[in-house]
Protein backbone atom coordinates (compact mmCIF):
# COMPACT_ATOMS: atom_id res chain seq x y z
CA UNK A 1 0.00 0.00 0.00
CA UNK A 2 3.02 2.27 -0.38
CA UNK A 3 2.60 2.95 -4.09
CA UNK A 4 0.79 6.13 -5.15
CA UNK A 5 -0.21 4.38 -8.38
CA UNK A 6 -2.93 2.75 -6.29
CA UNK A 7 -4.78 6.03 -6.91
CA UNK A 8 -4.29 5.97 -10.68
CA UNK A 9 -7.26 6.84 -12.84
CA UNK A 10 -8.06 3.22 -13.90
CA UNK A 11 -8.37 2.26 -10.23
CA UNK A 12 -10.67 5.18 -9.46
CA UNK A 13 -12.76 4.48 -12.54
CA UNK A 14 -13.15 0.79 -11.68
CA UNK A 15 -14.13 1.72 -8.12
CA UNK A 16 -17.44 2.92 -9.53
CA UNK A 17 -18.65 -0.70 -9.66
CA UNK A 18 -18.43 -1.58 -5.94
CA UNK A 19 -19.31 1.98 -4.95
CA UNK A 20 -22.53 2.09 -6.97
CA UNK A 21 -23.30 -1.54 -6.19
CA UNK A 22 -23.11 -1.00 -2.44
CA UNK A 23 -25.69 1.78 -2.58
CA UNK A 24 -27.99 0.30 -5.18
CA UNK A 25 -27.90 -3.28 -3.96
CA UNK A 26 -27.22 -3.32 -0.21
CA UNK A 27 -28.33 0.06 1.16
CA UNK A 28 -31.47 0.25 -0.95
CA UNK A 29 -32.63 -3.16 0.28
CA UNK A 30 -31.73 -2.42 3.90
CA UNK A 31 -33.37 1.01 4.08
CA UNK A 32 -36.14 0.56 1.52
CA UNK A 33 -35.04 3.52 -0.59
CA UNK A 34 -36.66 4.36 -3.94
CA UNK A 35 -34.45 3.66 -6.94
CA UNK A 36 -33.94 7.33 -7.83
CA UNK A 37 -32.85 8.14 -4.27
CA UNK A 38 -30.44 5.20 -4.20
CA UNK A 39 -28.96 6.35 -7.52
CA UNK A 40 -28.40 9.90 -6.23
CA UNK A 41 -26.80 8.63 -3.04
CA UNK A 42 -24.62 6.26 -5.06
CA UNK A 43 -23.41 9.11 -7.28
CA UNK A 44 -22.64 11.29 -4.26
CA UNK A 45 -20.87 8.40 -2.52
CA UNK A 46 -18.65 7.91 -5.56
CA UNK A 47 -17.95 11.50 -6.60
CA UNK A 48 -17.02 12.97 -3.21
CA UNK A 49 -14.11 10.66 -2.27
CA UNK A 50 -12.86 10.43 -5.86
CA UNK A 51 -12.85 14.22 -6.24
CA UNK A 52 -10.89 14.48 -2.98
CA UNK A 53 -8.32 11.92 -4.17
CA UNK A 54 -7.93 13.59 -7.57
CA UNK A 55 -7.31 16.92 -5.84
CA UNK A 56 -4.69 15.57 -3.44
CA UNK A 57 -3.02 13.03 -5.75
CA UNK A 58 -0.50 15.52 -7.29
CA UNK A 59 0.76 16.35 -3.82
CA UNK A 60 1.08 12.67 -2.89
CA UNK A 61 3.14 12.00 -6.02
CA UNK A 62 5.78 14.46 -4.79
CA UNK A 63 6.39 12.61 -1.53
CA UNK A 64 9.62 10.62 -1.37
CA UNK A 65 10.33 7.70 0.91
CA UNK A 66 8.39 4.46 1.12
CA UNK A 67 7.47 4.84 4.81
CA UNK A 68 6.19 8.39 4.40
CA UNK A 69 4.28 7.49 1.24
CA UNK A 70 2.64 4.54 2.96
CA UNK A 71 1.65 6.64 5.98
CA UNK A 72 0.21 9.54 3.98
CA UNK A 73 -1.51 7.20 1.55
CA UNK A 74 -3.23 5.38 4.40
CA UNK A 75 -4.31 8.69 5.92
CA UNK A 76 -5.61 10.05 2.61
CA UNK A 77 -7.62 6.91 1.83
CA UNK A 78 -9.08 6.91 5.35
CA UNK A 79 -10.10 10.56 5.08
CA UNK A 80 -11.59 9.97 1.63
CA UNK A 81 -13.64 7.08 3.03
CA UNK A 82 -14.78 9.30 5.90
CA UNK A 83 -15.88 11.94 3.40
CA UNK A 84 -17.78 9.27 1.49
CA UNK A 85 -19.68 8.17 4.60
CA UNK A 86 -20.31 11.76 5.69
CA UNK A 87 -21.58 12.79 2.24
CA UNK A 88 -23.96 9.84 1.96
CA UNK A 89 -25.23 10.32 5.51
CA UNK A 90 -25.73 14.09 5.18
CA UNK A 91 -27.41 13.90 1.78
CA UNK A 92 -29.54 10.94 2.85
CA UNK A 93 -30.61 12.83 5.99
CA UNK A 94 -31.49 15.81 3.85
CA UNK A 95 -33.66 13.63 1.60
CA UNK A 96 -35.15 11.85 4.60
CA UNK A 97 -34.12 8.33 3.60
CA UNK A 98 -31.25 7.65 6.01
CA UNK A 99 -32.05 7.49 9.75
CA UNK A 100 -29.99 9.36 12.32
CA UNK A 101 -29.03 6.04 13.90
CA UNK A 102 -26.93 5.27 10.80
CA UNK A 103 -24.26 7.84 11.64
CA UNK A 104 -21.84 5.37 13.25
CA UNK A 105 -22.24 2.91 10.40
CA UNK A 106 -21.61 5.65 7.83
CA UNK A 107 -18.68 7.40 9.51
CA UNK A 108 -16.91 4.19 10.52
CA UNK A 109 -18.05 1.90 7.75
CA UNK A 110 -17.27 4.50 5.07
CA UNK A 111 -13.48 4.38 5.58
CA UNK A 112 -13.55 0.59 5.99
CA UNK A 113 -15.54 -0.03 2.81
CA UNK A 114 -13.68 2.58 0.78
CA UNK A 115 -10.25 1.48 1.99
CA UNK A 116 -10.78 -2.25 1.49
CA UNK A 117 -12.37 -1.98 -1.94
CA UNK A 118 -9.97 0.65 -3.27
CA UNK A 119 -6.88 -1.15 -1.98
CA UNK A 120 -8.13 -4.48 -3.38
CA UNK A 121 -8.69 -2.94 -6.80
CA UNK A 122 -5.37 -1.12 -6.55
CA UNK A 123 -3.47 -4.29 -5.66
CA UNK A 124 -4.96 -6.09 -8.66
CA UNK A 125 -4.13 -3.11 -10.88
CA UNK A 126 -0.54 -2.90 -9.62
CA UNK A 127 -0.06 -6.66 -9.97
CA UNK A 128 -1.14 -6.55 -13.60
CA UNK A 129 0.87 -3.39 -14.24
CA UNK A 130 3.96 -5.01 -12.74
CA UNK A 131 3.38 -8.11 -14.87
CA UNK A 132 3.07 -6.03 -18.04
CA UNK A 133 6.22 -4.05 -17.20
CA UNK A 134 8.23 -7.20 -16.51
CA UNK A 135 6.93 -8.78 -19.70
CA UNK A 136 7.84 -5.66 -21.69
CA UNK A 137 11.39 -5.68 -20.29
CA UNK A 138 11.78 -9.38 -21.07
CA UNK A 139 10.56 -8.88 -24.62
CA UNK A 140 12.82 -5.87 -25.00
CA UNK A 141 15.83 -7.90 -23.89
CA UNK A 142 14.81 -10.77 -26.16
CA UNK A 143 14.43 -8.42 -29.13
CA UNK A 144 17.78 -6.78 -28.44
CA UNK A 145 19.51 -10.16 -28.17
CA UNK A 146 17.99 -11.31 -31.46
CA UNK A 147 19.10 -8.11 -33.18
CA UNK A 148 22.63 -8.52 -31.79
CA UNK A 149 22.64 -12.18 -32.81
CA UNK A 150 21.68 -11.25 -36.37
CA UNK A 151 24.26 -8.44 -36.39
CA UNK A 152 27.05 -10.71 -35.17
CA UNK A 153 26.11 -13.42 -37.66
CA UNK A 154 26.25 -10.91 -40.50
CA UNK A 155 29.60 -9.54 -39.35
CA UNK A 156 31.06 -13.03 -39.03
CA UNK A 157 29.94 -13.90 -42.56
CA UNK A 158 31.39 -10.65 -43.90
CA UNK A 159 34.70 -11.22 -42.09
CA UNK A 160 34.83 -14.78 -43.37
CA UNK A 161 34.32 -13.64 -46.97
CA UNK A 162 36.92 -10.90 -46.50
CA UNK A 163 39.38 -13.39 -45.05
CA UNK A 164 38.91 -15.82 -47.91
CA UNK A 165 39.44 -13.00 -50.38
CA UNK A 166 42.64 -11.84 -48.68
CA UNK A 167 44.06 -15.35 -48.49
CA UNK A 168 43.26 -16.04 -52.12
CA UNK A 169 44.68 -12.68 -53.17
CA UNK A 170 47.99 -13.32 -51.38
CA UNK A 171 48.45 -17.01 -52.16
CA UNK A 172 47.18 -17.12 -55.71
CA UNK A 173 50.20 -15.36 -57.32
CA UNK A 174 52.72 -17.45 -55.37
CA UNK A 175 50.90 -20.70 -56.18
CA UNK A 176 50.58 -19.69 -59.82
CA UNK A 177 54.32 -19.02 -60.10
CA UNK A 178 55.14 -22.29 -58.32
CA UNK A 179 52.85 -24.28 -60.62
CA UNK A 180 54.36 -22.56 -63.64
CA UNK A 181 57.87 -23.48 -62.52
CA UNK A 182 56.96 -27.08 -61.68
CA UNK A 183 55.42 -27.62 -65.10
CA UNK A 184 58.55 -26.25 -66.72
CA UNK A 185 60.86 -28.92 -65.30
CA UNK A 186 60.95 -32.51 -66.42
CA UNK A 187 59.50 -35.37 -64.39
CA UNK A 188 61.85 -36.92 -61.87
CA UNK A 189 64.23 -34.00 -62.12
CA UNK A 190 65.19 -33.22 -58.50
CA UNK A 191 65.62 -29.55 -58.31
CA UNK A 192 66.92 -27.65 -55.34
CA UNK A 193 65.32 -24.57 -56.81
CA UNK A 194 61.85 -26.18 -56.53
CA UNK A 195 62.45 -26.84 -52.87
CA UNK A 196 63.70 -23.31 -52.41
CA UNK A 197 60.60 -21.92 -54.10
CA UNK A 198 58.34 -23.95 -51.79
CA UNK A 199 60.28 -22.79 -48.77
CA UNK A 200 60.12 -19.20 -50.01
CA UNK A 201 56.36 -19.45 -50.46
CA UNK A 202 55.91 -20.75 -46.91
CA UNK A 203 58.29 -18.29 -45.28
CA UNK A 204 57.40 -15.15 -47.22
CA UNK A 205 53.70 -15.62 -47.87
CA UNK A 206 51.98 -18.24 -45.71
CA UNK A 207 53.72 -17.60 -42.38
CA UNK A 208 53.36 -13.77 -42.44
CA UNK A 209 49.74 -14.16 -43.49
CA UNK A 210 49.04 -16.47 -40.54
CA UNK A 211 50.78 -14.10 -38.11
CA UNK A 212 48.87 -11.07 -39.42
CA UNK A 213 45.50 -12.82 -39.16
CA UNK A 214 46.24 -13.97 -35.60
CA UNK A 215 47.37 -10.47 -34.59
CA UNK A 216 44.29 -8.81 -36.00
CA UNK A 217 41.91 -11.04 -33.95
CA UNK A 218 38.92 -9.27 -35.43
CA UNK A 219 35.90 -9.31 -33.14
CA UNK A 220 32.31 -8.51 -34.11
CA UNK A 221 31.34 -4.94 -33.27
CA UNK A 222 28.18 -4.60 -31.16
CA UNK A 223 25.97 -1.63 -31.86
CA UNK A 224 25.21 -0.08 -28.47
CA UNK A 225 22.59 2.12 -30.06
CA UNK A 226 20.39 -0.85 -30.90
CA UNK A 227 16.86 -0.01 -29.82
CA UNK A 228 13.70 -2.01 -29.42
CA UNK A 229 10.89 -1.05 -31.74
CA UNK A 230 8.27 -2.27 -29.28
CA UNK A 231 6.62 -4.85 -31.49
CA UNK A 232 3.26 -5.67 -29.95
CA UNK A 233 2.85 -9.19 -28.61
CA UNK A 234 -0.47 -10.45 -27.33
CA UNK A 235 -0.63 -11.02 -23.58
CA UNK A 236 -1.06 -14.74 -23.19
CA UNK A 237 -3.78 -16.32 -21.15
CA UNK A 238 -3.34 -19.91 -20.07
CA UNK A 239 -5.37 -22.32 -22.19
CA UNK A 240 -6.38 -24.34 -19.16
CA UNK A 241 -6.08 -23.72 -15.43
CA UNK A 242 -6.27 -25.79 -12.30
CA UNK A 243 -9.74 -24.93 -11.04
CA UNK A 244 -8.91 -25.61 -7.40
CA UNK A 245 -6.03 -23.11 -7.41
CA UNK A 246 -8.33 -20.33 -8.62
CA UNK A 247 -10.16 -20.21 -5.27
CA UNK A 248 -8.26 -17.36 -3.58
CA UNK A 249 -8.94 -18.27 0.02
CA UNK A 250 -7.10 -15.46 1.82
CA UNK A 251 -8.28 -12.50 -0.25
CA UNK A 252 -11.86 -13.79 -0.41
CA UNK A 253 -12.18 -14.28 3.34
CA UNK A 254 -10.47 -10.98 4.15
CA UNK A 255 -12.66 -8.98 1.76
CA UNK A 256 -15.82 -10.71 2.93
CA UNK A 257 -15.25 -10.23 6.64
CA UNK A 258 -14.06 -6.62 6.40
CA UNK A 259 -16.92 -5.51 4.16
CA UNK A 260 -19.51 -7.53 6.04
CA UNK A 261 -18.45 -6.53 9.54
CA UNK A 262 -20.09 -3.10 9.77
CA UNK A 263 -23.43 -4.24 8.28
CA UNK A 264 -23.45 -7.08 10.81
CA UNK A 265 -22.78 -4.67 13.67
CA UNK A 266 -25.53 -2.33 12.50
CA UNK A 267 -28.00 -5.19 12.13
CA UNK A 268 -27.25 -7.16 15.31
CA UNK A 269 -25.34 -4.83 17.62
CA UNK A 270 -21.64 -4.63 18.39
CA UNK A 271 -21.21 -7.87 20.36
CA UNK A 272 -23.54 -10.07 18.37
CA UNK A 273 -22.51 -8.50 15.06
CA UNK A 274 -18.84 -9.19 15.79
CA UNK A 275 -19.68 -12.82 16.58
CA UNK A 276 -21.75 -13.12 13.40
CA UNK A 277 -18.96 -11.67 11.24
CA UNK A 278 -16.33 -13.91 12.85
CA UNK A 279 -18.31 -17.13 12.46
CA UNK A 280 -19.31 -16.20 8.92
CA UNK A 281 -15.66 -15.79 7.96
CA UNK A 282 -14.83 -19.20 9.44
CA UNK A 283 -17.65 -20.91 7.55
CA UNK A 284 -16.73 -19.16 4.30
CA UNK A 285 -13.14 -20.36 4.71
CA UNK A 286 -14.27 -23.92 5.41
CA UNK A 287 -16.59 -24.02 2.40
CA UNK A 288 -13.89 -22.62 0.12
CA UNK A 289 -11.37 -25.18 1.37
CA UNK A 290 -13.84 -27.96 0.57
CA UNK A 291 -14.40 -26.62 -2.95
CA UNK A 292 -10.65 -26.27 -3.50
CA UNK A 293 -10.19 -29.90 -2.53
CA UNK A 294 -13.03 -31.00 -4.80
CA UNK A 295 -11.66 -29.19 -7.87
CA UNK A 296 -7.92 -29.33 -7.18
CA UNK A 297 -7.29 -32.00 -9.83
CA UNK A 298 -9.54 -30.49 -12.50
CA UNK A 299 -8.03 -28.72 -15.51
CA UNK A 300 -10.48 -26.54 -17.45
CA UNK A 301 -10.62 -23.52 -19.77
CA UNK A 302 -10.66 -20.15 -18.04
CA UNK A 303 -14.34 -19.46 -18.65
CA UNK A 304 -15.30 -22.85 -17.23
CA UNK A 305 -13.09 -22.27 -14.19
CA UNK A 306 -14.64 -18.81 -13.70
CA UNK A 307 -18.15 -20.24 -13.86
CA UNK A 308 -17.26 -22.94 -11.32
CA UNK A 309 -15.67 -20.41 -8.95
CA UNK A 310 -18.64 -18.04 -9.19
CA UNK A 311 -21.19 -20.80 -8.67
CA UNK A 312 -19.24 -22.35 -5.81
CA UNK A 313 -18.78 -18.94 -4.17
CA UNK A 314 -22.49 -18.24 -4.32
CA UNK A 315 -23.20 -21.60 -2.71
CA UNK A 316 -20.52 -20.80 -0.14
CA UNK A 317 -22.23 -17.55 0.80
CA UNK A 318 -25.65 -19.17 1.06
CA UNK A 319 -24.35 -22.18 3.00
CA UNK A 320 -22.24 -20.08 5.38
CA UNK A 321 -25.14 -17.71 6.15
CA UNK A 322 -27.63 -20.52 6.74
CA UNK A 323 -25.25 -22.61 8.82
CA UNK A 324 -24.18 -19.57 10.77
CA UNK A 325 -27.81 -18.71 11.53
CA UNK A 326 -28.41 -22.17 13.02
CA UNK A 327 -25.27 -22.16 15.15
CA UNK A 328 -25.19 -18.52 16.33
CA UNK A 329 -29.01 -18.48 16.49
CA UNK A 330 -29.77 -15.33 14.55
CA UNK A 331 -32.43 -14.83 11.95
CA UNK A 332 -31.58 -13.08 8.71
CA UNK A 333 -34.02 -12.19 5.98
CA UNK A 334 -33.68 -14.03 2.70
CA UNK A 335 -32.64 -10.85 0.89
CA UNK A 336 -29.75 -10.34 3.32
CA UNK A 337 -28.62 -13.94 2.87
CA UNK A 338 -28.65 -13.40 -0.89
CA UNK A 339 -26.69 -10.16 -0.48
CA UNK A 340 -24.04 -11.93 1.57
CA UNK A 341 -23.77 -14.62 -1.09
CA UNK A 342 -23.27 -11.91 -3.71
CA UNK A 343 -20.59 -10.33 -1.52
CA UNK A 344 -18.72 -13.65 -1.41
CA UNK A 345 -19.02 -13.92 -5.20
CA UNK A 346 -17.59 -10.42 -5.70
CA UNK A 347 -14.69 -11.19 -3.38
CA UNK A 348 -14.06 -14.49 -5.18
CA UNK A 349 -14.02 -12.74 -8.56
CA UNK A 350 -11.34 -10.37 -7.26
CA UNK A 351 -9.34 -13.37 -6.02
CA UNK A 352 -9.83 -15.14 -9.35
CA UNK A 353 -8.50 -12.09 -11.19
CA UNK A 354 -5.48 -11.97 -8.88
CA UNK A 355 -4.71 -15.65 -9.46
CA UNK A 356 -5.11 -15.17 -13.21
CA UNK A 357 -2.57 -12.34 -13.25
CA UNK A 358 -0.16 -14.54 -11.29
CA UNK A 359 -0.60 -17.35 -13.81
CA UNK A 360 -0.06 -14.95 -16.72
CA UNK A 361 3.17 -13.76 -15.15
CA UNK A 362 4.40 -17.30 -14.56
CA UNK A 363 3.49 -18.32 -18.11
CA UNK A 364 5.22 -15.29 -19.62
CA UNK A 365 8.44 -15.87 -17.65
CA UNK A 366 8.49 -19.57 -18.58
CA UNK A 367 8.43 -18.62 -22.27
CA UNK A 368 11.81 -16.91 -21.88
CA UNK A 369 13.52 -19.73 -19.95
Amino acid sequence: MGDVRILDTPVLVFFILPSMGASLFFDRARLGQPLEVAVMLAIVGYMVPVAFLLAIRPWLQKITGAAQTRLFLFAVITVAGFFRGLAIFSFGQFLGYIPASDWVYRLVGGPVFFGVTLVTIGVLFLARLSYIQELTLLRKDESALRILQATIRGQVEAQRAQLVGRVQGLLAPAIWELNKYLTSISKGDASDEAVQRLRHTVEEVVRPLTSNLAAENAEPQLNSATTWRGVAHPIKLPDRVNVGSMFGLGLTVFTTVTLGYMPAVVSYGADRGTLVALTLSIFVALFLVVFRLIFRGMQAPIWVAAAIVIGSSYLTGLGAAMLNGNIVDFQAEDKFIGQFAVLVVVASIASFANELVRLQRTLAISDFE
